[in-house]
């Protein structure tokens, strides 16, 4: 019997059909500098690919054994860096490994996309428990994170060159860690009001965060590669985003009853958790801010 695991297979004839787009209209094509756009590289492709889903795989561990999708997980990420050092034209420049601002910036993504992840789960979970709110009126209180991050990016953005990408990035994870400290504190029983204002605020950091740490990944590489940044951005926010679900469910596991004096603690556990993510790529991206953004060829 079909059930909701199959809405997810979707991905897989689109991703195929845009493969083959890319194939066929992708090649010969002329870079931004004048010269040709670099070979892809499908080995390293493969593999990073290859590397993510085992590890995806071994935390939800619903096919196999734990064990063999974490071997698989270290196996191809041990190949995956093996093959990137030595092939001629990697997908992360070799210049940038050993730039502590660039991977702080990409480890923030990370964090980011883990701790929106939890901001999606757990406010629906105490929302319907402990308020018995209807789905629809649980769909308003989330939607004030997506509703602020769309309506501030832009204004956001516009502050890049003023102030620049670093400072911006460590404001935006400051509001998103002070709203899941804000949740922490209150605990399941929180008004859904403020759930609601502390969404908000999560997406007015968001929407200062998002630009300007995207504007710090593609200023470190040249016009070339700022695709495949843009694409490992993305699955940074993907790779969060399983990794803190995993997390957000074993702890609201923790919850018995909205009554026990002790049930909620798994609530108040998973926003301390995403507030505590969110400081330490804070302090990352604070200690390893750049002076002066220098491209790498």
């Amino acid at each position: 019997m079909l059930s909701w695991r199959w809405l997810f297979w979707i991905n897989l004839p689109i991703t195929l059909a845009l493969i083959g787009i890319l194939w066929r209209h992708g090649r010969g094509r002329i870079a931004p500098e004048g010269g040709t756009v670099p070979p892809l590289d499908w080995l390293g492709s493969a593999l990073l690919m290859g590397t993510v889903t085992a590890g995806l795989l071994a935390l939800a561990s619903i096919v196999g054994s734990r064990a063999l999708w974490v071997c698989l997980t270290g196996t191809m990420g041990v190949a995956f860096i093996f093959w990137e050092r030595r092939v001629h034209q990697p997908l992360v420049p070799r210049a940038l490994w050993g730039r502590p601002g660039f991977w702080a910036a990409a480890l923030a993504v990370v964090a980011v996309g883990g701790a929106t992840a939890l901001g999606f789960t757990v406010p629906p979970y105490t929302l319907r428990l402990v308020h018995h709110f209807p789905p629809w009126a649980v769909g308003l209180v989330n939607m004030a994170a997506p509703l602020a991050l769309v309506l501030c990016a832009r204004p956001a953005s516009r502050w890049i060159p003023r102030v620049g990408p670093a400072p911006l990035m460590g404001i935006g994870l400051v509001l998103m860690a002070g709203s899941f400290a804000s949740l922490a504190i209150g605990g399941a029983t929180v008004s859904p009001w403020i759930t609601a204002v502390a969404l908000l605020i999560y997406g007015v950091g968001a929407a200062v965060f998002f630009p300007s740490n995207l504007a710090t990944l593609l200023a470190a590489v040249s016009h070339s590669h700022q695709g495949v940044l843009g694409a490992l951005q993305r699955m940074g926010i993907n790779l969060g985003t399983a990794v803190d679900a995993t997390v957000t469910g074993a702890l609201l596991s923790m919850t018995v009853s909205p009554h026990h004096p002790l049930s909620m603690i798994g609530v108040r556990t998973a926003w301390a958790y995403g507030a505590g993510t969110l400081v330490l790529a804070g302090v990352g991206v604070w200690a390893t801010r750049p002076r002066q953004p220098q491209a790498a060829k």
